[in-house]
């Protein structure tokens, strides 16, 4: 893992889904401390020694028998695309930045279909999923 700054070790840390209390944890620094390393207002070889031995152990439960860490370059075209959705889910104090991505995408297909029983989408025939977008776990066996 070729982890060489706060800005590479907060994008790996999102792309798992752990947030930095779950960091702070790992590495037995305060939550304010790490927010402070992550920021780049604090520099510290000690911690990011500390922080990148944690995320391999993540990584490694992680792989290959348990869930790999998402594609972030599936859903987002561009690195400013990623960083927007980020800082959005830091401003609104989100659990974690995967359960910020999930509440978001539900509460907007919620949305639609209201919308839809307004009578304000056109009802009908309803696309099928392609198998690459059918849900973990629920596709054909």
């Amino acid at each position: 893992m070729s982890v060489n700054s706060a800005e590479e070790l907060k994008k790996l840390l999102t792309s798992i889904g752990r947030t930095r209390k779950w960091l702070a944890e790992q590495t037995g620094y305060t939550e304010a401390t790490v927010k402070q390393y992550l920021n780049g207002s604090k520099e510290s070889v000690p911690f990011f020694k500390k922080a990148k031995e944690a995320l391999l152990v993540e990584l490694a439960a992680l792989s290959p028998e348990g869930k790999p860490p998402l594609p972030w370059d599936m859903l987002f075209e561009t690195e400013e695309q990623f960083r927007r959705v980020d800082r959005a889910s830091r401003r609104v104090s989100a659990e974690g930045f995967i359960e910020f991505c999930r509440d978001t995408l539900l509460n907007r297909a919620n949305e639609i279909l209201r919308s839809e029983e307004l009578g304000r989408y056109p009802t009908g025939k309803v696309r099928a999923l392609k198998v690459a977008e059918t849900p973990p776990g629920r596709g054909p066996k």
